[in-house]
């Protein structure tokens, strides 16, 4: 908690979009929980038993390798499967796993919420059927596995994160909801957990974890860890997606500004004006640019002018270049075309 608050008070001043955000202040933070949890473990260590401090400072070394996976790839790079990468490795030593994989929640395209694979350590055996797939060959598993999408509730991991509740199988032998996981090939599970990632309410998604021989299981206190250590991995992801969505939002800003200003040189400065008509025009842009486009050309020698209006599907970078294309068609033939009809479909 000492950390979380840590973490957000700094932000609050700089903002995510700053550059001492995300190159000082994040890095920091992480910092500062990793000094939080050395406190814990090192207070620790004086009052368990040996076996309890192994286990601590396997949990502490989990947690270092973490932090510093996740201040490189902050500092270093805005992608998100090389930070994600870095989580399922640590959590997988973290407790000695056979596999370990992160789910994310999105949408599918029938606006179902669905676990999506994102990052995957070791041999993960999925809680789910494996249709037409060889269940001796791992990577043939792990490539199905990559390209599914889970409907939530739908199978253990489904559970996860409609309950937002960790689900724990010590031993998976008899489990119903491990029934695809009993025979003895790759899918073998021996022992499953599943721990939802959640901050503030909003589920981002599950980690999940796996032992894979026989009579090898998960214990209590490999739970309890994981617990802890998801609890942290929610923080850290909520900070890295508001971080994200704020770097999207100024690369969104950058292209807006950019294919504002090539239409505003597409417009006409100004019109040419007969005697016998007088033109004006007037467009105001949608957050600072939209598709529309009209130009105003006189025709035989100032007798006649054509006007056009046209409405460009879509925004930003590749609507504007529509409309150049348009811009130059229409200038290269409605002096010499006399046909509107044919005008228009040379433009199309």
């Amino acid at each position: 908690a000492i950390g979380a608050v840590l973490t957000q008070l700094p932000l609050l001043f700089a903002g995510y979009g700053a550059d001492i955000t995300h190159v000082i202040i994040l890095p920091l933070a992480y910092v500062v929980h990793g000094i939080v949890f050395t406190r814990l473990g090192s207070g620790g260590q004086s009052r368990r038993k040996t076996a309890v401090v192994d286990t601590g400072s396997a949990h502490l070394a989990a947690i270092v390798e973490f932090l510093t996976g996740i201040g490189q790839a902050v500092v270093g790079t805005t992608n998100l499967e090389a930070i994600l990468q870095n989580t399922v490795l640590s959590a997988g030593k973290l407790v000695g796993a056979d596999g370990c994989a992160i789910l994310l929640m999105e949408e599918d395209d029938q606006e179902r919420m669905v676990l999506t694979p994102k990052a995957i350590y070791g041999v993960y055996s999925p809680p789910m059927p494996m249709e037409n797939v060889d269940k001796a060959d791992t990577s043939d598993i792990r490539t199905t596995f990559e390209m599914s999408r889970i409907p939530v509730p739908q199978t253990a991991l489904g559970e996860c994160a409609d309950s937002r509740q960790a689900v724990f199988i010590a031993d998976a032998a008899g489990d119903e909801r491990m029934q695809y996981n009993q025979d003895d090939d790759a899918m073998y599970v021996s022992s499953f957990m599943a721990l939802p990632l959640v901050f503030e309410d909003k589920v981002y998604g599950v980690i999940s974890l796996v032992r894979r021989s026989r009579g090898d299981f998960f214990s209590d206190a490999d739970f309890t860890q994981m617990q802890q250590f998801s609890k942290y991995i929610s923080i850290t992801m909520s900070n890295l997606f508001s971080f994200f969505n704020q770097l999207q939002s100024g690369k969104v800003d950058h292209e807006v500004s950019i294919a504002a200003d090539i239409q505003k040189h597409l417009l006409p400065r100004k019109l040419p004006q007969l005697p016998q008509i007088a033109s004006a025009a007037y467009s105001a842009a949608s957050r600072g640019v939209s598709g529309d486009y009209y130009d105003v050309l006189p025709l035989n020698r100032g007798k006649k002018l054509a006007v056009m209006m046209c409405d460009v599907a879509g925004k930003g970078i590749p609507a504007a270049m529509v409309m150049a294309i348009i811009r130059t068609i229409l200038h290269l033939i409605a002096g010499a075309e006399q046909q509107t009809s044919r005008v228009l479909r040379w433009i199309n």
